[in-house]
Order: C-alpha cells, then structure tokens, then sequence
C-alpha cells in the first residue's frame, strides 16, 4: 500500500512538473527576440528603435528577399488587419490601445520565424534612412527636408530626415527655396503657415507618425500585389504623373526637372525659374493624380501640397 501511494505521488508530481515547464520548439524561439520581448512580439525599447508599426511594416518588406516571405495564403489573412490598422490611423477617435490590439494580432497571425527575423533586424531610425539613401528602400512617398545635397540629418528625437532626394522619386529640400502656392482650395501659403507646416513635419512626433503611414500604405500595397488586389497605380508613377503635368504647365521635360530637383532646387524654384504659375502648376498636378487609383492613403491635394512645400 505505501509502495502504491510513493508511485501514486511521484505520477503527480511529474505532470504537475510537465504542466508548468515551457515546451521548446517554436515557443521558445519566440521569445528569444533581440527586442527583448517575453510574448513574441516586437518591441522598440532599444535605442533608436521604429515604431513597432513601423518595425512590423518594414520588416515585413524585407522579408520579401527572403525565404521567410509572406506568401499568398499569409497576405490574404493580413491584409484585411493592415488595411484596419490604415483606418484607425486615419481616424481622429480610435485610441492607440486599438491600433496596437491590431498589430498584436497581425503578429500573432505570422510565423513566430518571421516575426523572429524582424526582431533580429533591430530595425532603427538610421537603419531606415540608410536604406532610403542607398535605394534599398522605395515607398514611394515624396518627403524630407534639407539643403538638397542629400546628405540624411537627424532631429534630437531620432527621426530621420532625407535631404536632397525623395523615396520614389520625390523632390528633396531646396537651398533656401520656400513653398510657394498652394493651400487645399486655392490660395497661398503665408510665411506663418510655412513656418508651421515646416514644425509639424519636423517634429519627432509627427515625423513618426508621417513614416508609420508611408510604410503602412508600402506593406498594404505589397500584400494587395500578392492577393491580385494592386492598386492600378504603383507610388512611382504618382509622382511622374505629377511632373509630367507640371512640366505641360512650364514648358519642361521630367527629366529636366528632376535634374534640377537632384541639382538641389526646389520645385516651387523650378517652376517659377521657367516663368510659371505655381498656383496654376498645382492645380494641373492635382488634376492629374485624380485621375490615378490606388493612393488612398494620401489625397491628389496632399501629395501635390506636400511636394511643393519642400
């Protein structure tokens, strides 16, 4: 009976042992992230760390050349998360609770290898410009500031921004050059609206959340491609539909105005160099990208105001 009782103990003992011991394979790869997170998720407590939207996002880019790339069957599940995390970023009452619950789930629906690949990237604000200046990186959005000699300046927050040359293709900063035309609606930019508008894009927050929204509609636009849902419009061919109506208006070909961009002038420099309208030009580079599809992160007067702001 004693005997009994000691095997009896001991069967207890070790699946109450089992029960509490972590099992190996892929959960404890999880969590062996160089984000040093304990859920298997990414985290941006490391020094110059993206956001985890942005980490997420450009991870998952990069994992295009690799064998950890996202296939048809994966996109078709993320997709529809992505395209929400798109919403609640453009709306002005969901809470940031809401968002990262989606980009929780995004994670949790990937292959804990691919979510691991991405937290041995230690993605970080320099990694990101490095990428945009050696072209590794195209998301297709016109942004930065500078004096147009290309070089990559960062703000005390971290954040980068590109001089001189655009993701894209998009204009770079201009050596003094303002903005010059060009409010929604019609109208000119005073020099307070400058000012402000200048702040706005510098600051670290909202450099942030400027970048979290490029790469955002960059992965959105890669999942759609392998779900046969692409945009009629790649980001590249916004900007040249752009230049090629602003070129009409001033009498110049892309290529000369992209020279002169990569020169380090301004397009509002550029277009009034050869004697036009910038209001004028704006309209016409307005008019054109309505015409195109598949940029619903940004409307035709965002793009084109963006562009002529540096």
């Amino acid at each position: 009976m004693k005997k009994n009782f000691i095997i009896l103990t001991s069967l207890v003992l070790i699946i109450l042992l089992s029960a509490c011991t972590p099992s190996g394979g892929a959960g404890t790869a999880v969590s062996a992230t160089t984000s040093g997170s304990d859920s298997g998720r990414l985290s941006a407590d490391y020094s110059d760390a993206l956001t985890v939207q942005s980490q997420l996002a450009l991870g998952t880019l990069q994992l295009e050349e690799t064998d950890l790339a996202v296939d048809e069957a994966l996109a078709a599940e993320i997709l529809p998360l992505w395209q929400a995390v798109q919403s609640l970023s453009n709306s002005e009452t969901a809470a940031s609770a809401e968002i990262n619950a989606v980009l929780n789930q995004i994670q949790d629906t990937m292959n804990p290898a691919q979510i691991q690949a991405i937290a041995d990237m230690a993605l970080t604000n320099e990694k990101m410009a490095t990428m945009f200046e050696s072209g590794e990186l195209n998301i297709g959005r016109g942004f930065g500031q500078g004096q147009g000699s290309g070089d990559r300046t960062t703000n005390d927050s971290g954040s980068f921004r590109p001089g001189g040359g655009f993701p894209g293709g998009g204009p770079g900063g201009g050596a003094g050059g303002g903005p010059g035309g060009g409010l929604p609606g019609g109208g000119t930019l005073s020099e307070d609206d400058i000012a402000t508008r200048q702040a706005e894009l510098e600051s670290g927050d909202g450099f942030a959340q400027f970048q979290d929204r490029a790469l955002l509609g960059a992965v959105i636009r890669t999942l759609q491609t392998k779900t046969g849902e692409a945009p009629a419009a790649g980001p590249g061919d916004f900007f040249s539909t752009a230049l090629e109506a602003a070129g009409t208006e001033i009498g110049l070909s892309v290529e000369e105005i992209q020279t002169r961009l990569n020169d380090g002038q301004s397009l509002v420099e550029i277009i009034e160099g050869a004697g036009g309208d910038v209001d004028a030009v704006r309209t016409a580079m307005i008019d054109a990208l309505g015409e195109l599809e598949g940029n619903g992160d940004f409307t035709p007067e965002q793009l084109v105001d963006n562009w002529l702001q540096q």
